[in-house]
């Protein structure tokens, strides 16, 4: 009897040893899963007004990049997604985010082993454009870039012109931007005046 007894307790041990030992891997895979959402706001850089209509896109990635689910952020700035597929081993989930006419540095979110809210804050593009007045008697060829945006904007014209050249620069909104020229061999830089987000400022470059 009290060796019965020994047998049923040890078998009733391994059977809750056994319910432990499912309880956790099915925890553990729940939260590996993609099960839930994910949310967050996103907001213009320096004011910290909502964007609205923001698109977010939540995709996953293994050996090729998949799209799981999509929405827009409402007038809070406010976005939620979800997702269910299983985020099997060697599996990442990102969150990409974008807004028309804003610029921003780092706009992926890496959430394959942490949910929490996000947040992202938007630089909201301007632009720039150059008024040039050449003082001198030879032509001129400039290449205009600035600290964000490296990709230049050539402009040339003649000896002893005044012109707003029709190239533009993409610059940062509600911020100084400071820009840079190559004229003849020599580089010089300036400050532009606070750009209007959205807005176009023009400025003027002088030759002598």
């Amino acid at each position: 009897m009290i060796l019965y007894c020994r047998n049923k307790y040890l078998n009733n041990m391994k059977l809750w040893i056994y319910i432990i030992v499912c309880s956790t891997i099915l925890l553990f895979s729940c939260k590996r899963s993609g099960s839930g959402y994910v949310d967050g706001h996103v907001y213009e850089a320096g004011t910290n007004t909502p964007i609205s209509g923001a698109k977010i896109t939540l995709s996953y990635y293994h050996t090729s990049e998949a799209v799981v689910n999509q929405t827009k952020t409402d007038a809070n700035g406010y976005f939620k997604i979800r997702y269910s597929k299983t985020a099997l081993p060697g599996y990442r989930y990102w969150v990409n985010a974008r807004a028309d006419y804003y610029y921003i540095a780092n706009d992926k979110r890496d959430i394959s082993y942490k949910k929490e809210n996000l947040e992202y804050y938007f630089s909201p593009i301007a632009y720039t454009k150059f008024h040039i007045i050449n003082l001198t008697p030879v032509n001129y060829t400039l290449a205009i870039s600035n600290s964000v945006f490296n990709t230049p904007t050539i402009i040339t014209g003649n000896a002893y012109e005044n012109k707003t050249a029709p190239n533009y620069l993409q610059a940062v909104g509600n911020t100084i931007n400071t820009i840079k020229w190559n004229y003849l061999d020599s580089s010089y830089s300036g400050n532009v005046p606070v750009n209007v987000k959205h807005d176009t400022i023009v400025y003027t470059i002088t030759l002598n």
